[in-house]
């Protein structure tokens, strides 16, 4: 998990990526190429590149053997990262990169597969289901392992829950929010007692859609159904002023956290311990799944083929991702492994912030449900950042009144 800088810095990434970067055509940027390198020469060096310091701290001192790692570690915003990943894979720089979860699609064709460093299948059988099945290829080769996880969560706000329920108990309030359906009829009982269900449907969207496949088995542009569902009940709920309204990272939405006529935020886990002790001081939080399990975040390892040194990048990945043996004496927050063993031995979780619940079962829960990502290519994170985009203008009003129907045809026509 992220130092409170590394989330804070996270955050403006993503500033920028709502706002800057995910406006761009889709055809601005082409998916990277397979290729078939000769295996180069073994070095003494295993150079690793990172957005951030995360991965050298949680390495700490180990060291593979038979070779000396060499961290490369740029802070870098959404515009540049795509071009410094660009330059390190195709310019031969590094053996390995460390990738936000959500980019991990831009890279899975191209990458070595694991089997290719010596790592096999049972090997990886410890890890959450959900971890192996994301990182798999277009042809099932599983070509990413995880090194950190970001489980998504309903963060509410118990005082509300008291109004809305009369308890703040987590199990309650899950079940009166168990799935989309029992979640829009909590949000109208919430409209009408004062309460706003949530602050926009920015969140919603990573619950809803994120990670889904924007495309077909052609290539082509097709937008998911799960996309399409989030847009339908994020319209009903601000028709019906069961949303705010706005973006997230805005002043407003960060106030809105302490606001106390505002249920709850879909956010993850890095949100709840690195950030919102910064934000306010109060315990008057808890948490639950919600409807839908989702993965908010998060970074797994990826190895480049002209990596060279096979058999030390191996050693590496089995130490970190699979065994997720990790120095995470300088972490502030919960550091959550890809090995399912491992992040049950360190239960349970229990946060101030959260009035002392213990979060970890609810991490859980979420990691042995929620659904692998399904996107595969550069062209569906391009495509699912531009959709979300611009549906977000539309619920905002900047496309004037027009139907949902309208909307998804003004999108598509884009390209």
């Amino acid at each position: 998990m992220q130092s409170t800088v590394s989330v804070l810095m996270a955050a403006i990434v993503f500033i920028v990526e709502f706002f800057s970067g995910i406006l761009s055509s889709a055809s601005d940027r082409e998916p990277a190429k397979p290729y078939k390198p000769d295996k180069p020469a073994v070095s003494s060096t295993l150079t690793v590149f990172s957005r951030n310091d995360e991965f050298s701290d949680l390495v700490g001192k180990y060291q593979p053997e038979g070779a000396r790692l060499n961290f490369v570690s740029e802070h870098i915003d959404f515009e540049d990262y795509d071009d410094v990943l660009e330059y390190g894979w195709r310019g031969q720089t590094v053996d390995i990169i460390i990738c936000d979860s959500a980019e991990i699609c831009r890279f899975l064709d191209s990458v070595l597969p694991m089997k290719d460093i010596g790592i096999s299948e049972a090997e990886v059988s410890g890890l959450f289901s959900f971890n192996t099945e994301s990182g798999r290829n277009s042809s099932g080769e599983l070509c990413a392992l995880p090194v950190v996880n970001a489980p998504g969560v309903f963060l509410y706000k118990r005082s509300a829950a008291k109004k809305l329920f009369g308890t703040d108990d987590p199990e309650t309030v899950q079940s009166h929010i168990s799935d989309w359906k029992k979640f829009l009829e909590t949000a109208e009982l919430a409209r009408s007692k004062g309460i706003t269900m949530t602050t926009n449907a920015c969140e919603m969207y990573f619950a809803f859609a994120g990670g889904s496949s924007f495309t077909d088995k052609n290539g082509k542009l097709s937008v998911p159904s799960a996309a399409m569902d989030w847009l339908s009940a994020a319209k009903k709920m601000t028709d019906s002023g069961c949303l705010r309204g706005g973006y997230s990272w805005t002043n407003e939405w960060m106030e809105s956290f302490a606001d106390p006529d505002i249920f709850g935020h879909f956010t993850a886990s890095w949100y709840i311990e690195g950030v919102l002790p910064t934000i306010t001081n109060s315990d008057d939080y808890a948490v639950c799944a919600g409807p839908q399990y989702f993965i908010w975040g998060g970074s797994y390892a990826l190895v480049n083929p002209q990596c060279k040194n096979r058999e030390a990048a191996a050693e590496l990945l089995r130490s970190v991702c699979i065994s997720g043996s990790m120095d995470t004496s300088s972490q502030d927050t919960t550091v959550i492994p890809g090995n399912r063993a491992k992040f049950v031995a360190m239960q349970p979780i229990e946060l101030p912030q959260l009035g002392g619940q213990d979060i970890g079962k609810v991490y859980l829960e979420v990691m042995d449900s929620v659904p692998p990502l399904t996107g595969k290519n550069s062209a569906d994170r391009i495509l699912s950042d531009n959709f979300h985009a611009f549906m977000l203008g539309y619920l905002n009003g900047d496309l004037g009144d027009i139907s949902i129907t309208e909307a998804v045809d003004q999108y598509c026509g884009q390209f």
